[in-house]
């Protein structure tokens, strides 16, 4: 297991554990689903400009199908409704903060990462130069904030 340096315990953590079914089992398996999320909070949340939960701990043995992750618990913060929706302030937010491209111009992260297949890292690469500049609500006109149409 590879902890963060000591520090203070948090109250509460959440554990991300692989799943006990054996069919959704070998699906992440076969995708490297589970070695992917924990290599992304390994290698790659310190140069994301979003906020991340941070991480805790990290488990990754890949030979024996083991993983764990422990992270922050973000529980305290705003959620989204389904069935209610939110604001368009909120969803400006979200939207121009989806928007931001993930890394810096120049970071050679992306190019290092041999776990990332090469679509999802050309497509990672395609939104460094893309940011969101005007949104589009199509349909949703009358949610669009009138500063942003």
């Amino acid at each position: 297991m590879k902890a963060a340096p000591s520090a203070p315990a948090p109250p509460t953590l959440v554990g991300k554990l692989p799943t006990v079914d054996p069919g959704g089992r070998e699906i992440c398996r076969i995708f490297k689903l589970y070695e992917r999320e924990i290599r992304f909070y390994r290698d790659v949340t310190h140069e994301v400009p979003l906020r991340t939960p941070k991480c805790h701990a990290t488990l990754l043995d890949v030979p024996a199908d083991n993983y764990l992750l422990l992270l922050e618990d973000l529980s305290g913060l705003l959620v989204g409704d389904d069935a209610t929706g939110c604001s368009a302030a909120d969803t400006e937010a979200a939207i121009r903060t989806i928007g931001t491209p993930p890394f810096p111009a120049k970071s050679r992260t992306l190019t290092s990462m041999e776990w990332l297949s090469d679509k999802m890292r050309w497509t990672a690469i395609q939104t460094t130069s893309t940011k969101v500049s005007r949104i589009d609500f199509g349909g949703f006109g009358a949610l669009q904030p009138p500063k942003s149409r």
